[in-house]
């Protein structure tokens, strides 16, 4: 495979069609040949096809769809790597002009699908058929283009990270990094020697020592996930408990069909995924920036994890408005649903304190539908309960902060609904953060298919909105839900760091394929809030007037990275990437086995 026909990205839209279609085997029709020539003619209506793939991926795509032999394989790989040197050619040669391009295109992409067609047996040409109809339909419905404008010109207005106006935290649920992005390239994930896992985890019932595997399930079990389970995964440093813990979670749930049933029958912690089941987050990897290091701040389960989220602390407190009330708690802060009267109390100071006495807007978004996790991450064996804005939850911890009630900013915690209406008009708060409900949150055994296309959906929203050219948009996970990760967290304070989570940062400012090897964790965002909008001011009891007794401001850590290394605020704002919420994945159901077919296609960093 040749560096220029390994990622072959095609400026001309034309060409990016025939990649496509190339890049699916796509039999030689004619509908198909006079479709494409007549897109040519309406620039207007050309669908959204940013994502190309490889022919390495084109291969691999064409093997799952059409069950094809070792021997096809061999055969059909070579007609599609010429296929893409030629076209690769097309695109460089300046002495051609954009109609002879795109006809030269056509005459390659129809000689190299005849040949793929002629590889294949009869059973394999109907499904080949039944791909073409569906592209030919794709290709021919007027598809909207993006309302965003194409990058714009640098500008010394707002210099440095004030060029960003709206910081937008998305945190889904339950996924180590190791999970997620253990096989990207250039990043810190799942050691390997002579193509091989080189890291394994003993599994105590067979006494063998498992190694990663590559996992297609859409919905994955997962293991417990409190302060003593993060203790004994991490095993001292030895990373080595993942699947025992795995093995002795209590599994049976009060309402089986709920997503807060795990019931997984088969101990998957060891299962990873990648662009063939997660490809919009690889995409988002590959054209934004992935932080490898970044780190859980708690070593427990998703309440204190979103306590740290919105406060860099998670403390149990008897008194309200007396922040010297409050202890340290790791695992047991006052539950969002204690049903003893006034509980829970949340009396320390949170980030809207410091953002209201500012006068800097803000808003938490909440998901209407199911908390999967109830009361305890530890056990997964509880009934669900509702959440929505006006519902305090594990999720959605901000209606019990003294400070919010004490504001008068209750009606801030919003309906979800409400921020993809400001992302349309442009009216976003300077700061949002975003709680998804079980059914989309990724949380095992939610489907991680519905968790994608949340996550696409919201983003695509801010990218075609007004809003797009001075926002941030920060990605993570706020626990590892028992998955393996194979990196030790630092140790900061008695509270943490917890284990490895993804985190994504997308923004027109973001550096272009950048890996984010910096120490980071949930206090990262809380102080790039904090240097952007309040002049630097931390949550700190010892100048914000409110004394509670935090073991540490999170914020000063030497240990902490800044975020401002993901940006370079330098270049001009950067085009959006729109995306499919719906895109190919081999993400199977385990309940039919059944592939998940999408919009859009696969594409390799």
């Amino acid at each position: 495979m040749t560096p220029a026909s390994k990622n072959l990205i095609v400026p001309n839209a034309i060409l990016k069609k025939f990649c496509f279609a190339l890049g699916m085997g796509v039999a030689l029709v004619a509908g198909f040949a006079a479709a494409a020539s007549m897109r040519a003619q309406n620039q207007e209506a050309l669908p959204r096809l940013q994502n190309l793939i490889s022919a390495d991926d084109v291969v691999d795509l064409l093997g799952v769809r059409l069950d094809l032999t070792d021997d096809q394989k061999a055969k059909i790989g070579p007609v599609i790597e010429a296929g893409w040197q030629d076209l690769n050619a097309i695109r460089t040669d300046n002495s051609l002009t954009e109609l002879q391009k795109n006809t030269k295109a056509l005459v390659i992409f129809s000689e190299r699908s005849q040949k793929i067609n002629a590889l294949l047996n009869e059973e394999q040409k109907k499904q080949f058929a039944e791909i073409v109809q569906r592209l030919v339909l794709r290709m021919t419905r007027p598809t909207p283009v993006s309302r965003a404008a194409p990058m714009a010109p640098a500008t010394k207005e707002a210099g440095g990270i004030h060029k960003i106006r709206h910081v937008i935290i998305i945190m889904q649920e339950n996924r180590s990094f190791d999970e997620y992005f253990g096989t990207y390239p250039g990043a810190d994930g799942l050691p390997t020697k002579d193509g091989h896992f080189a890291v394994c985890v003993p599994n105590p019932q067979t006494g063998k020592c498992d190694p990663p595997y590559h996992d297609t399930n859409d919905a994955n079990g997962g293991g417990p996930h409190a302060a003593r389970n993060a203790a004994a995964d991490m095993d001292g440093g030895r990373m080595d408990g993942f699947i025992a813990q795995a093995e002795s979670g209590r599994k049976g749930c009060l309402n089986m069909v709920d997503p807060a049933c795990t019931n997984s029958n088969i101990v998957d912690v060891m299962g990873y995924h990648d662009w063939r089941e997660i490809p919009n987050y690889w995409n988002y990897a590959r054209e934004f920036v992935l932080q490898d290091h970044m780190f859980e701040p708690n070593a427990s389960w998703s309440l204190p994890a979103h306590l740290f989220e919105v406060s860099a602390w998670s403390a149990y407190c008897t008194q309200h408005n007396a922040p010297e009330s409050c202890e340290n708690e790791l695992q047991w802060p006052g539950m969002p649903v204690d049903p003893m009267p006034g509980q829970p109390i949340y009396a320390w100071t949170d980030i809207t304190y410091l953002l209201h006495k500012a006068g800097v807007s803000w808003g938490y978004y909440v998901v209407a539908g199911s908390e999967p996790d109830c009361e305890d991450d530890a056990q997964v064996n509880c009934a669900p309960v509702p959440q929505n804005s006006q519902t305090p939850g594990i999720w959605n911890p901000l209606p019990y902060f003294d400070t919010v009630r004490n504001d008068g900013q209750l009606a801030s915690i919003q309906p979800i609904e409400v921020f993809l209406r400001q992302a349309r008009s442009g009216t976003l708060p300077a700061v949002a953060w975003i709680a998804p409900s079980g059914e989309v949150s990724e949380h095992p055994p939610a489907p991680i298919s519905a968790g994608q296309a949340f996550v696409t959906s919201l983003i695509d929203a801010v990218m075609e909105g007004p809003d797009w050219n001075d926002c941030a948009i920060f990605l993570t996970w706020d626990d590892w839900g028992g998955f393996y990760d194979h990196v030790a967290p630092p140790t900061i304070d008695k509270n943490g760091y917890g284990l490895r989570v993804p985190g994504l940062v997308i923004s027109p400012y973001a550096k272009s394929g950048y890996v984010d090897h910096q120490t980071l964790s949930f206090d990262a965002y809380l102080k790039f809030i904090e240097d952007d909008f309040l002049g630097g001011e931390r949550l700190d009891p010892k100048r914000d007037g409110r004394p509670d007794p935090r073991p540490t401001v999170r914020e000063n850590v030497p240990q902490l990275g800044d975020l401002r290394e993901d940006f370079d605020f330098t270049q001009g704002a950067r085009p959006p990437l729109i995306l499919p919420e719906k895109p190919w994945t081999d993400l199977e159901s385990k309940s039919t086995g059944q592939k998940d077919v999408g919009q859009g296609t696969h594409r390799r960093p």
